[in-house]
């Protein structure tokens, strides 16, 4: 079986459960190493514990909150040390946001959300730029 992704590192936003889970699953399939993100450390353990008994892949787990700036720069940096290279970004890290009638929805949690879903794939993206320029490749998800 010939492996798509062998020597490549994918950071995965969201990397704990649900799509990031999959994606993590998918991309270890096809020999990618990879960088998982999350603000719950449990559930990164857990999913790269059972990758790594399933896939002959190097993975490493990172809890932090994507919309802190300084977290995801620290975070890249971090991630490019240990492989020496970025090849893919998933931007999957999200949070439902507070749902009924504006007039009912509290603005700091809707500014939340827009910090996560926004801002989070803002410095997820910003952070990896400058690397994957400097290898003349990348992808960005």
């Amino acid at each position: 079986m010939q492996k798509l992704l062998k020597g490549q590192l994918a950071i995965i936003t969201g990397g704990g459960r649900g799509i990031g889970k999959v994606i993590a699953n998918r991309f270890a399939s096809e020999g990618c190493d990879l960088a998982l993100v999350s603000r719950s450390k449990s559930q990164l353990k857990d999913v790269a514990d059972t990758i790594t008994q399933l896939h002959e892949v190097k993975v490493s787990i990172f809890e932090i909150d994507v919309s802190s700036e300084r977290d995801v720069l620290s975070m890249v940096e971090k991630v490019h040390k240990i492989y020496g290279k970025i090849s893919i970004l998933v931007n999957n890290a999200a949070i439902i946001g507070p749902i009924g009638e504006v007039s009912d929805i509290d603005g700091n949690k809707f500014l939340e959300t827009l910090n996560i879903n926004v801002g989070g794939t803002f410095f997820c993206t910003k952070a990896v730029v400058k690397y994957m320029k400097n290898q003349n490749q990348g992808n960005i998800i």
